[in-house]
C-alpha cells in the first residue's frame, strides 16, 4: 500500500506541474495535452489498486476511516499509513503535518491576515480537503452543520471547507490513536462528554 500511495503521490505531483505549465505556457499546452490525459488514467489506475488492496483484511484501520462520510480508499489509506507509521503526540501535530493549522501570514499583501500554514504534507492536505467536499455531500454527514456555522461567521466557503478539513484530520489522528470506530454523536463532542453517550 505505501509503494503504491507514493507512486500515486508522485502522479498527481506531475500532473499539477503539468496542468500549472499549460496555464502558463498557453502555447505549449497542445503539446503537454497528451501527456496530463496519460497521467490522469494513471492516477485511476493506481486509484482502483489502492481501493482494491484497502480491502485487504490486514488493513482494517482503513475500513474504520472509510465509514467516515466523505473519506475514501485513497484518503483513509494516505491518512492511515501516515498516522501508523509516523508519532504524532496529539492532533495538533497531526494538522500541522498536514498544514492544515492556520497561522498569522507575514508576507505581501496578507500580512498579519490568518490563513492555512500550508508547511506540511501538501498531497495530504489536498485530500482532506476534497474528503471535506465530499462530507459535505454526503448522507448523514455531520459535518455539513459546522460547514454552514463556519459560514454564518463569515467566513468564505474554501476557509469553511478548510476548517472541515481540519476537523476530519483530528477525527482521523483520534480513530487511529484510540483504536475506535466512527461515531457520528462523538465528532463533535468534547472529552468530557463522550463518557456520557453509550457505547454501542
Amino acid at each position: 500500500m505505501d509503494q503504491l500511495l507514493s507512486a500515486r503521490k508522485g502522479l498527481s505531483q506531475s500532473l499539477s506541474e503539468l496542468q500549472a505549465r499549460q496555464r502558463d505556457l498557453p502555447r505549449a499546452a497542445e503539446s503537454l495535452a497528451p501527456t496530463v490525459s496519460f497521467l490522469r488514467e494513471q492516477l485511476k489506475v493506481v486509484d482502483r489498486q489502492i481501493e482494491n488492496l484497502s480491502k485487504a483484511p490486514e488493513l482494517a484501520v482503513v475500513q474504520k476511516l472509510l465509514e467516515v462520510p466523505g473519506i475514501g480508499p485513497v484518503t483513509a489509506s494516505t491518512a492511515a499509513s501516515c498516522l501508523t507509521s509516523r508519532s504524532f503526540e496529539g492532533s495538533d501535530q497531526f494538522v500541522a503535518y498536514c498544514g492544515l493549522d492556520i497561522r498569522i501570514r507575514q508576507s505581501g499583501k496578507k500580512n498579519g491576515q490568518l490563513g492555512l500554514s500550508k508547511q506540511g504534507d501538501a498531497e495530504l492536505r489536498r485530500l482532506f480537503y476534497l474528503a471535506a467536499q465530499s462530507s459535505l455531500r454526503a448522507k448523514d454527514s455531520p459535518f455539513k452543520a459546522q460547514y454552514d456555522r463556519e459560514r454564518a461567521k463569515g467566513l468564505p466557503s474554501t476557509a469553511a471547507i478548510c476548517a472541515v478539513a481540519r476537523k476530519m484530520a483530528r477525527l482521523c489522528w483520534s480513530m487511529v490513536h484510540h483504536n475506535s470506530s466512527y461515531n457520528p454523536e462523538r465528532v463533535y463532542k468534547k472529552p468530557g462528554e463522550m463518557q456520557q453517550i453509550p457505547t454501542t
